[in-house]
């Protein structure tokens, strides 16, 4: 149903005319795309603010009406509601100020993706870096409310981590503007991984550091399939064995079919190494992955701001497919040369696999992507204070992250019976990389973790609330959104009593 003429009136007059996206408007189906096709609610109207006075006129308005809505940045969260979408993308300034030779303090407009934020560090500030995701089409507010992992985290911790986030700016359902270390220490503790920001957040300071910005060996590095045995002994040891925090991985099989990173078939490491290229081509860097036979090497010397854009082609995936993911945590003692090759074993079953008498494939959509952890990126904070809402495991853990869908069919029937598949798929893919994971009502569970998973994906079913967070900051997260958000106007991924499909 669209919004009511009345709204639609107390909005213009709230707003001038270039804030206001109809669906007739050019701008309008990328101001509202989602990353899963299914999350799309298509929403009668976008409004676009321009001024910090614009959002806090629409925010106060908005949450004093009936409407349904959602505030998007990137669209990587799948943000979307039916009514109206607030889109932050004019929120895209980067302000530098110098505090030390080694440090300084980026204050960055929230409506901006990391991969923004990266290239406009370099221009401004040539030589320092904000701990920002991998992946350049992430929202950098999304990223804070999942915790957010970096390549620069190996060194100095998740983007929400207090020594790296120091300050956000919130507007409030009231329409009041404050910034929430100081106004609202408990509102910014649940913002730190809660997926809960109790307002619209419009700016964040980060503290900036000086690094080797351009001297990064970074890069793929293919191999062919036959290269799976050796490869995963390789992999195995040097997780265990290098714990240096400028050097880091991620690895995956590479699917033909995959909408949004089309490689032929075969197994991709992405090196990460800020000691430049002689450390990362040494035997105190990656020589063992170079020296495995059938290595393609495609790594260089490239700046910061150039190693996200090696994934910029996940761009293309926005809005693709009806898809379902999650983020599995793998202590470092559980993983073994025999997990890469379950993934694998997942992963190629996946792909080739129908279900139940379907016979479109789950291969468009699913992927499965090792991430390797320095200690550093869970254990620098002091787990003892509870700084933040999402609790970091409290040893050495590393990342699997994956992902399940389909392309719908257009029959509801149909495409009822393929999301079923998709995510009884993703729950397997869970075992294959963790086979210490259970499916059940109040949670998963792993060892005496109070939790198994980042708040990256929640999928209603595969994981709960209480279980990715853990009872005490699960209880905190509930009464800070009473507390901040009577209406329950503010929780992308959730709600007291259950759980929203908003996404952030």
């Amino acid at each position: 149903m669209p919004v009511s003429h009345k709204h639609l009136s107390n909005i213009r007059s709230l707003l001038p005319s270039n804030s206001l996206l109809e669906s007739s408007h050019p701008d309008y189906r990328t101001e509202t795309a989602t990353w899963a096709a299914q999350r799309n609610q298509k929403p009668s109207i976008c409004v676009r603010p321009q001024t910090l006075e614009e959002l806090q006129r629409i925010v106060k308005y908005l949450c004093s009406s009936d409407l349904d809505f959602v505030v998007r940045n990137g669209g990587a969260g799948s943000a979307s509601s039916r009514d109206v979408v607030i889109s932050l993308s004019k929120f895209d300034t980067v302000e530098f100020t110098k505090q030390s030779d080694q440090e300084a303090v980026a204050l960055v407009g929230a409506g901006q993706t990391w991969g923004d934020v990266d290239l406009k560090m370099e221009e401004k500030a040539p030589g320092y870096v904000v701990v920002g995701t991998r992946t350049p089409l992430v929202g950098i507010t999304g990223s804070i409310l999942i915790g957010g992992l970096s390549w620069l985290a190996h060194e100095y911790g998740m983007i929400a981590d207090p020594a790296n986030l120091l300050d956000a700016q919130v507007v409030l359902p009231s329409g009041e503007c404050i910034w929430a270390a100081k106004s609202a220490p408990d509102l910014m503790w649940a913002l730190r991984g809660g997926r809960f920001s109790g307002g619209v957040i419009s700016a964040l300071r980060f503290r900036a550091r000086k690094y080797p910005s351009h001297e990064i060996y970074a890069g793929p590095v293919t191999y062919p399939m036959s290269s799976l045995p050796e490869l995963s002994k390789r992999i195995n040891e040097f997780c265990h064995k290098q714990h240096d925090p400028r050097t880091a991985f991620m690895g995956f099989f590479s699917n033909p079919h995959l909408s949004w990173f089309p490689a032929p078939e075969g197994i991709v490491l992405m090196l990460f190494d800020a000691h430049g290229e002689a450390h990362g081509r040494s035997s105190d860097g990656f020589k063992w992955a170079l020296d495995i036979p059938g290595a393609e090497d495609e790594t260089k010397t490239m700046r910061y701001c150039d190693v996200g854009q090696l994934q910029a082609s996940a761009m293309a995936g926005m809005g693709t497919s009806n898809n379902h993911m999650a983020t599995l945590l793998l202590p470092d003692e559980s993983f073994t040369e025999k997990s890469f090759r379950d993934c694998y074993e997942w992963f190629d079953d996946t792909i080739t696999r129908t279900f139940e008498g379907i016979e479109e494939a789950m291969a468009p959509s699913t992927f499965i992507i090792l991430e390797q952890m320095q200690p550093n990126v869970f254990l620098s904070v002091d787990h003892a204070k509870n700084p933040t809402a999402w609790p970091h495991p409290a040893r050495h853990t590393h990342i699997i992250q994956l992902g399940t869908g389909y392309t719908a069919t257009g029959n509801a029937d149909k495409d009822a019976s393929l999301q079923t598949a998709s995510l009884k798929l993703l729950g397997e893919g869970c075992k294959a990389g963790n086979d210490k994971y259970e499916i059940n009502g109040s949670g998963n569970r792993y060892h005496s973790e109070r939790t198994g998973f980042t708040p990256t994906f929640l999928e209603e079913g595969l994981m709960s609330m209480e279980g990715v967070y853990g009872r005490e900051n699960w209880t905190l997260m509930q009464d800070i959104a009473s507390k901040y958000d009577p209406g329950s106007k503010f929780r992308g991924g959730w709600t007291v009593d259950g759980w929203s499909q908003h996404g952030r």
